[in-house]
């Protein structure tokens, strides 16, 4: 790719077609990904990681159906297409095809539907948004013991995720995650 890269995909998951897709954002080629909702929550997802270093990601926001497109359309004049979601499972194991086609036509076509997707989905990953997901995934939280701290966690956060336990000293043990 020289220009662009739009990206349908249903999920992305395989570790070194995200490392691709990095490296032609890195170059400047303009590049965007419209993806499943359901499926960017999953823990193998490689979306957020992508959104994080500025690519621009959309998203549907139906938990019914799914955005299960696979194609992508390159500078505006090859579409690839198939059954081949960009995934280990695909790349690993399964029987998949992807076909790249030449021609400028079906290349509009493609970026049309491209476009009016983009245009309808709402929800747009944002780089802070992904960098939240990705500390949400992996964070442990902190432990609060004093009252004052408590105070402070919600003035810092409304709604914070929490749990609470005993500790084996028989004082109570509440874990959240700011």
């Amino acid at each position: 790719t020289k220009n662009s890269l739009d990206i349908a995909m249903f999920t992305i998951n395989n570790v070194r077609v995200a490392e691709v897709i990095k490296n032609i954002y890195y170059k400047g080629i303009k590049l965007r990904i419209l993806t499943d909702g359901e499926c960017i929550k999953m823990p193998s997802s490689n979306i957020y990681s992508l959104a994080a270093i500025g690519i621009s990601v959309k998203t549907d926001d139906s938990v019914r159906y799914h955005m299960h497109h696979k194609f992508c359309v390159i500078d505006n004049s090859v579409v690839a297409t198939g059954s081949f979601n960009w995934t280990d499972q695909a790349v690993n194991h399964n029987q998949e095809n992807l076909l790249f086609l030449e021609n400028k036509d079906l290349a509009r076509q493609y970026s049309d539907e491209f476009q009016r997707l983009w245009d309808v989905f709402e929800i747009e990953v944002t780089k802070e948004i992904a960098l939240f997901k990705i500390k949400e995934r992996y964070w442990l939280g902190e432990e609060i013991i004093q009252e004052e701290e408590l105070r402070d966690l919600f003035k810092r956060n409304e709604i914070p995720i929490c749990y609470d336990g005993f500790e084996p000293s028989g004082r109570m043990h509440i874990a959240q995650d700011s």
